[in-house]
């Protein structure tokens, strides 16, 4: 019966289902305190199964009992599958069995002293005389049955192969008519072709005799008086290009290309002159000579009267800034006068400059001096914010008293910025109506000289705060001020250092030591041990030639969530704890014997 068996599909359990060729015995055991069948699998991995435990799902008992219907019991609790028997050895003292593909051989031998089977040793068994004899008798048909089971297949495989030969030859008559029946339908189909075009299925005489286009969708017919070929697409009737329309539009193309190429060899030519020619290469090296001077000296200008003679220790905004701090209500007062009378001062020349302006309206323009002017102005503010904005950053003004300074003195800055924009932007829109009109010279120089009266005010000005200011840098209290401030921030930067000094370099490869997370956590570095502890619990895990976790005292445990992997190669397989010792596994070390996990306890 175990033949048919075989050739089945066994369900297991109810989600597991194996082939009957696969499974060469079964075996009932105990691992620990838990009853498990362990199905020994032909060329492969044996599979357990078990009400609970770290195996798959099934009740033992009953798997045991569904196959014991097809299987043959060896021993209490062993079935094996006669079908899966690689070799039978029968002898009068011992039956030796070797499963397919599997290297576990059952060896059983008779007992008359015994009063039922026992297992002495792995897979060998020691048999009542009766079971002994039964099993036998067994063994001896098993073998005549795989005997007699390899002949029958011998005859079954010789009728096999003349049947499918006879099958073949069917088909092959089959493959020859079908291939007669194609070639006269295809020899059919090319005449009903040559009739359709004899017939004029294609060919017509001009396109009004072409049938409907949207009838005939795809469809390509020639018009023999256009002598070209047409194709049907959206309800229309299309030319396909003819060969001599697209070889004249080609011939065009190229005789274009060809044009210009040759008026773009002849202006790289003239080029060519140009750029060789001493007069042209010197007129255009002064220009961009007489540009840049123009443009340095103006900037240098600027910032000369900007610095107007100040003494190097008031020469920046910083050190402006700085002064201020000290809390000098005549310095800052008189900058703030100052900074009034200019903005005064602006507005009243803008005013007078405005007058000047109503009157020019109606008068030729000088656009070139006056766009000379505006240009050379805006260079050198642009220059100038570069430079300020350098000597802003230079140090950053933390003390609050300065800080409040300059930013009342920034925002009358920003407001006089904001009035020349506008003043600027009223300016422009003047001189664009001014271009059309013829130009007024007087006018203009007249204008001219009050800019140069503007500049000289601005100049005196700056000279009475350059005069206040070396009057700042002279005082005493100032300098003491800012000693004072400057110790400030030494003294910051010594305990900014003092704190990071306290911080473990964690950048710093070589670091050991100890590192205080909080309160209850900590880290421990040394060249040979890590080490990361819970100080509130009590645990720790140590890191070195070995990982050991030390769990809490009393009841405390190892856990861990999800799968746990043992590599099979480091694990060795003893028969008990004596062969384990002798093999190198430590006491409480783990080894396997044939599959089962054990640990050795002495």
């Amino acid at each position: 019966m175990s033949f048919e068996f075989q050739s089945t599909l066994v369900n297991v359990t109810p989600s597991y289902r194996i082939g009957g060729s696969q499974i060469g015995g079964v075996r009932m055991e105990k691992v620990g305190d838990i009853d498990t069948i362990r199905l020994i699998i032909t060329n492969d991995a044996d599979i357990r199964f078990a009400a609970s435990g770290p195996f798959e799902s099934g009740d033992p008992a009953a798997i045991y009992a569904a196959l014991a219907a097809d299987l043959y019991e060896i021993a209490p609790g062993v079935l094996i599958n006669e079908g899966a028997i690689g070799s039978i050895e029968i002898k009068p003292e011992e039956i030796v069995i070797d499963l397919e593909g599997s290297d576990r051989k059952f060896k059983l031998s008779p007992d008359a002293e015994i009063p039922e089977a026992t297992e002495v040793a792995d897979h060998n068994w020691k048999l009542t005389t009766a079971s002994f004899d039964a099993l036998t008798a067994a063994a001896g048909t098993w073998r005549s049955s795989m005997d007699g089971t390899l002949e029958g297949l011998s005859v079954s495989i010789a009728t096999e192969i003349a049947d499918r030969i006879a099958a073949i030859s069917g088909v092959q008559a089959d493959v020859d008519q079908n291939e007669s029946d194609a070639d006269a339908a295809i020899a059919a189909e090319a005449a009903r072709v040559d009739a359709l075009i004899a017939s004029g299925m294609w060919l017509f005489d001009d396109q009004a005799s072409f049938p409907d286009a949207a009838a005939n969708h795809g469809r390509v017919v020639h018009s023999h008086a256009d002598g070209a070929i047409f194709y049907a697409h959206g309800g229309m009737w299309h030319q396909v290009a003819k060969e001599v329309d697209l070889q004249s539009t080609i011939d065009s193309v190229a005789s274009e290309a060809s044009t210009r190429e040759a008026a773009d060899t002849a202006l790289s030519g003239r080029l060519d002159v140009l750029e060789a020619d001493p007069t042209t290469a010197t007129a255009v090296a002064a220009g961009d000579t007489a540009t840049l001077s123009s443009a340095n000296s103006y900037t240098d200008t600027s910032i000369t009267n900007l610095v107007n003679g100040a003494d190097a220790a008031l020469d920046t905004l910083k050190e402006i800034g700085d002064a201020l701090a000290q809390g000098d209500s005549d310095v800052t007062a008189a900058l703030t006068a100052q900074i009034t009378t200019e903005s005064t001062t602006r507005a009243n020349a803008d005013s007078a400059l405005s007058d000047r302006l109503d009157v020019l309206e109606a008068d030729p323009t000088t656009q070139s001096a006056l766009d000379a002017e505006v240009t050379a102005r805006t260079s050198g503010d642009s220059a100038l914010d570069g430079r300020v904005t350098t000597l802003e950053g230079n140090i950053a003004i933390t003390d609050p008293t300065t800080a409040t300074a300059v930013a009342a003195v920034q925002s009358d800055v920003d407001a006089n910025e904001a009035d020349a924009d506008a003043a600027i932007a009223g300016l422009d829109g003047r001189l664009g109506v001014l271009e059309a009109d013829p130009t007024t010279a007087t006018a203009v120089a007249a204008v001219q000289s009050d800019v140069d009266q503007n500049e000289t005010d601005s100049d005196a000005a700056d000279a009475a705060l350059s005069g206040r200011l070396d009057v700042l840098e002279a005082d005493p209290t100032t300098a003491t001020a800012v000693a004072a401030v400057q110790s400030d921030v030494d003294q910051n930067e010594a305990d900014a250092d003092a704190a990071l000094a306290l911080k473990a370099p964690l950048a710093d490869p070589d670091f050991t030591g100890q590192l205080e997370v909080d309160t209850n956590a900590r880290l421990e570095f040394d060249s040979n041990l890590t080490k990361i502890s819970n100080v509130l619990r009590g645990t720790d895990i140590e890191i070195g030639n070995n990982i050991t976790l030390n769990p809490a005292a009393a009841d405390g445990r190892v856990e861990i969530e999800g799968g746990l992997y043992l590599r099979p190669s480091d694990i060795g397989n003893y028969a008990n704890d004596v062969d384990a010792a002798a093999g190198g596994v430590v006491v409480g070390g783990i080894y396997h014997h044939n599959g089962d996990l054990k640990i050795r306890l002495a």
